[in-house]
């Protein structure tokens, strides 16, 4: 299901203010509860590599010789597989790793902040002037501003337990329902990623090891 930031922030008013109509589009409550609509996206998106956030980045780039920096998408967040260049596969490390292979290995890494990363390449075979580039990767979404916009959380609801929390523990200080809600999107949270993880035989992805990582806690009074 897709909703409309104008549908998110409706079912935010139905529970807070007792109305099913949305604040007026500019007004405070629109833009302060849009901006906790969209820190829960960005919640969303650092819990789990979603496929509704990969992308693949393709260009014709000068041919690579040695170590060639590549610049990448402004949305990159993090790679998404092993990048390939003239359809040849380049090993996906940590910088930290590059002094562990010989000079001849195909090998990738990323360097840079936000908006700003980097791919380093190193390429040691010589090709022609130009070469296609592919690098596979997990986007940062964008944040939500128009009514119309649309978020690619596959289960909105999360974001509107978010939302809500965040409003009734800044403005309400109802600590007791936040909590409720918090945990309430934290297992909306476990069924998105079980529906996403539900993936054809020998996906590598698997629940206990997303959460062996520590990333989305038990929700309150559950084991």
């Amino acid at each position: 299901m897709a909703d409309t930031l104008l549908t998110i922030q409706g079912k935010i008013a139905a529970f807070l203010d007792s109305n099913a109509s949305a604040p007026s589009d500019g007004s405070l409550a629109w833009a302060r509860r849009t901006s906790y609509i969209n820190r829960a996206q960005q919640m969303w998106s650092e819990a789990f590599d979603w496929q509704s956030l990969y992308k693949e980045y393709n260009a014709q780039v000068s041919a690579p010789s040695g170590n060639t920096t590549q610049s990448l998408p402004s949305d990159f967040r993090r790679l998404g597989g092993n990048p390939l260049i003239n359809g040849l596969k380049l090993l996906d490390i940590s910088p930290s790793e590059r002094g562990d292979f010989g000079n001849t290995t195909r090998l990738a890494y990323v360097l840079g902040a936000p908006a700003s990363y980097k791919l380093i390449v190193r390429w040691q075979e010589s090709v022609g002037s130009l070469s296609s580039i592919m690098v596979p990767y997990f986007a940062t979404p964008v944040s939500m501003t128009t009514a119309g916009a649309i978020s690619p959380v596959p289960d909105p609801e999360y974001l509107v337990a978010k939302a809500v929390g965040m409003e009734l523990r800044s403005l309400v200080k109802d600590h007791a329902s936040a909590d409720r809600e918090d945990a309430r999107a934290e297992m909306i949270l476990r069924n998105m990623i079980n529906s996403e993880v539900s993936a054809p035989m020998g996906s590598e992805r698997t629940v206990p090891k997303i959460l062996e990582r520590g990333s989305v806690p038990a929700p309150a009074g559950n084991a």
